[in-house]
């Protein structure tokens, strides 16, 4: 074993080398980029996975709905925002699934209206009504055009992201209502029932 020497007095130990600022800022730089990329395949296969069930759970939904369409389709009117009645409206009948409209207003008066609302029809097929329009408030209101056009719609991934939830709610709220009227259908029904029942005895004495 050597003998340890003594540093002479007068003398420094060698500097210890420092990586430079830019290379520490490359290597933190180097190693982000790894994490955001294991990150990014994760999230990629995260998102396929979620889309394609997505649109397979509004599928199932749908089908489970269409058989009970008679019950719960109802009128939808979309008017003229300037017209007090509907006698020009766009009608149709079905279940509201999700819908989106907005306006803004412009100077002078004049407002740009336009949206769209998706919706199972009552033949059971899926249609999204888009709606443009303007106008210049008055009175009288002038300059105005108005355009409702319907498109079949297929169920895919990118209409099941933005329309799952809303349907779900849209679903939900039809078939409240629709029990509601079923109640009331049932009750009237065995009120009618009853009557004719009277009436069978009072025949038959």
């Amino acid at each position: 074993m050597k003998p340890l020497t003594l540093l002479r007095p007068g003398r420094q130990l060698p500097a210890v080398t420092q990586p430079a600022p830019a290379l520490k800022v490359l290597d933190t730089f180097l190693r982000g980029l790894k994490r955001l990329s294991g990150l990014a395949e994760e999230l990629a296969s995260l998102e396929e996975e979620v889309a394609g069930q997505e649109a397979e759970a509004l599928e199932r939904v749908l089908e489970e709905v269409r058989p009970l369409l008679p019950r719960l389709v109802r009128p939808v009117v979309i008017r003229e925002p300037w017209r007090a009645d509907d006698a020009e409206a766009h009608r149709t009948e079905g279940v509201v699934l999700a819908q989106n409209f907005q306006q803004d207003r412009g100077p002078g008066g004049r407002i740009s209206h336009r949206g769209d609302m998706l919706l199972l029809d009552a033949e059971g097929a899926l249609v999204e009504l888009t709606v443009a329009g303007a106008w210049t408030e008055g009175p009288p209101v002038s300059g105005a055009s108005w355009r409702v056009e319907s498109h079949a719609r297929q169920v895919t991934p990118a209409l099941a992201r933005r329309a799952l939830r809303p349907a779900l709610t849209g679903l939900l709220e039809a078939l409240r209502e629709a029990i509601v009227r079923g109640r009331a259908d049932r009750a009237e029904l065995e009120r009618r029932l009853t009557l004719l029942r009277e009436v069978d005895e009072v025949l038959s004495r």
